[in-house]
């Protein structure tokens, strides 16, 4: 058991934990079996939990509302950012514990080791669910007549690519990595240079999230000459350049750690310091593209591409723990 309370419910509330691919926050209506959203929600519940264990593991926290957080970046854009909201009783909508273990029992490939802890809540005299997912080592469909595969890339949920089912069902035998970027301006010091960085950055997170050790990994990123002075300049360490592709420089990152399973690596881009006032008040940066490659020793490359709209702010909570 996972010895969840109240206590931790409402931290999160309070630190306004952001819905990620760790966290995700449904109500207690998203449990009701009965009536016209019978269907709808059985699949969901096997969706959302296939999702987690499909990725990096994760909690569902079934009796806790979501709310919107209103950011505005640096270039003066408007984001909406999920946030826990409001605890609501469950046992008020009449689904127990055992009815979501036998809803799981009709997913292709059975998920191991989940735990749904009902949770007391005095301040609602009532319950929460929370279901802590593992990471599985092979890939899950939530219902096999659909023939999807679903990922989860911070909030969102998606279909797999067919590549990425393919790894998936060899995660047991080869590594699976996922690539992260974030905006940053916090000051930090490199890991791999000891070098402090206080202006505007670009970090990039590399995850471990299924599979053996990674021995060996390799990290092409292709991104838009503007956003650095010097093609150099680039991630934790120096990327070494490898060349022009167009209007973007394709540089690349090799990293002969071993990097363990759930374990993460982080690099930074330093950008040119007038980023923000250089990508103009429209934001130009926001429909620019950033193409990733991540190679893991004979695991095949997992290639995306991500907008800069699409790159999250970094936020740190009181105790300075990013979320």
């Amino acid at each position: 058991m996972a010895n969840w309370d109240e206590s931790k419910l409402i931290a999160l509330i309070n630190n306004q934990q952001e819905e990620n691919s760790y966290y995700e926050y449904k109500a207690a209506a998203e449990l009701t079996l009965t009536g016209k959203q019978a269907d709808k929600n059985k699949y969901e519940i096997r969706k959302d939990i296939s999702v987690m264990a499909n990725g990096g593991g994760g909690i569902i926290i079934y009796g806790m509302t979501e709310g919107d957080l209103k950011v505005i970046d640096a270039s003066g854009k408007e984001h909406i950012r999920k946030i826990p909201g409001n605890l609501e009783d469950v046992d008020v909508i009449g689904t127990s514990t055992d009815t979501i273990y036998q809803l799981l029992d009709s997913v292709q490939r059975k998920i191991d080791g989940i735990d749904i802890e009902p949770v007391p809540c005095p301040s609602i005299n009532g319950r929460v669910f929370v279901v802590s997912v593992p990471e599985s080592n092979t890939i899950h469909m939530a219902d096999p007549k659909k023939g999807i595969y679903h990922k989860r890339i911070g909030n969102h949920v998606m279909p797999m690519e067919d590549y990425e089912v393919r790894m998936g069902l060899n995660r047991a035998v080869h590594p699976y990595l996922e690539v992260e970027f974030r905006w940053g301006r916090t000051p930090i010091t490199n890991f791999w240079e000891s070098k402090l960085i206080s202006g505007e950055r670009l970090t990039c997170i590399v995850r471990h999230v299924g599979g053996p050790l990674a021995e060996k990994i390799s990290l092409e990123i292709e991104r838009p000459r503007y956003w650095t002075d010097n093609p150099s300049q680039l991630l934790d360490g120096g990327l070494t350049p490898v060349g022009d592709v167009y209007s973007n420089y394709l540089s690349q990152k090799n990293i002969w750690v071993p990097l363990f399973p759930q374990k993460s690596f982080e690099f930074h881009l330093e950008l040119r310091p007038d980023f923000w006032q250089y990508s103009g008040n429209g934001g130009k940066h926001n429909n620019e593209l950033l193409r990733w490659s991540v190679f893991a020793d004979s695991a095949l490359p997992r290639r995306a591409e991500i907008r800069g709209e699409e790159i999250r702010h970094e936020q740190f909570n009181s105790a300075g723990q990013r979320f």
